[in-house]
């Protein structure tokens, strides 16, 4: 019971039962996906809710949108499972429980996912990409990207039905006006993880694994989620897991930071600016010296 509530709230996703959630009663299994939503969102909601700010929160824009998104996945995912024989009951209690995990990206399961429908999997794949709210303890690209991204997509709709002179805001979560850095940002990270996705993705595929099972093993590991459509295993070759295990470091930071890090500019700039600071500081003592 502690490691599975400890698992929960970092979005970890282990289970120390064979199984994940599928061997533990629903009861139990609910209450850790729901201990798993609860910590995709962000933490500053948790502050707030200390200190009685209700309206605050209410007007937060994440947790709304990770509502809406787990709900859709779910829809989705039920329908596939209803369409490939399964009850009612078996397919909306599978197809919540995988949604909730994927979209928080906690990455525990009820069922062996790589038996679901390619529908399915594919609606799966989106939520892990999406991932959670920005400031919580998921990974996945963040829902609050994605409403930048839509805001300012919906700018642009607006902008072209209104006069050259009109003046058009994108606005986030009431009066927050969404700037141009922010949406560079946004999408520049959703590039970056798009990016590396299919590099990992075009390299499984290659070396015959089946494609959509490669892709949704790609973006569970770059958007560290933990979910595996059967890819990945004890048996899985060891150039192809130290490949995932890049793919999972690079989406832990990111994947901005790993490009500084990795970009000769960063370091070459910082020396010469470095020692342009030092020269002038000599400079400026000697000056002050003579004075």
């Amino acid at each position: 019971a502690v490691t599975l509530a400890l698992t929960s709230v970092s979005t970890g996703g282990f289970a120390p039962v064979k199984g994940s959630l599928g061997n533990i009663p629903p009861a139990a299994a609910a209450c850790c996906l729901i201990a798993s939503v609860a910590a995709a969102l962000p933490l500053v909601y948790y502050h707030l809710f200390y200190r009685r700010r209700m309206k605050s929160i209410f007007h937060e824009p994440q947790w709304k949108a990770m509502l809406l998104a787990i709900a859709v996945a779910t829809s989705l995912v039920a329908l596939t499972l209803r369409g490939d024989g399964q009850s009612w009951s078996t397919a909306l209690w599978q197809a919540a429980t995988q949604s909730a995990s994927a979209q928080s990206g906690a990455g525990f399961s009820t069922a062996p996912v790589g038996q679901f429908p390619p529908a399915g999997r594919i609606v799966l794949i989106a939520a892990m990409f999406v991932g959670g709210a920005a400031g919580s303890t998921t990974g996945g690209t963040k829902l609050l990207r994605w409403l930048i991204v839509t805001k300012a997509a919906a700018r642009t709709i607006r902008r072209a039905l209104t006069p050259r002179d009109a003046v058009v805001h994108a606005r986030l979560g009431g009066d927050t006006l969404i700037q141009e850095d922010e949406l560079n940002e946004a999408a520049s990270v959703i590039l970056a993880f798009t990016a590396v996705i299919g590099v990992i993705w075009v390299v499984l595929a290659w070396g015959g694994y089946d494609p959509l099972d490669a892709l949704f093993d790609a973006t569970s590991a770059v958007c560290t989620t933990g979910l595996s459509a059967g890819v990945c295993g004890p048996d899985l070759p060891w150039g192809y897991q130290l490949l995932l295990c890049f793919g999972m470091l690079a989406g832990r930071v990111e994947i901005i930071a790993w490009m500084l890090i990795c970009w000769p500019p960063t370091w070459l700039n910082r020396r010469r600016i470095g020692g342009q600071a030092h020269i002038a500081g000599n400079n400026q003592h000697r000056g002050g010296s003579d004075a």
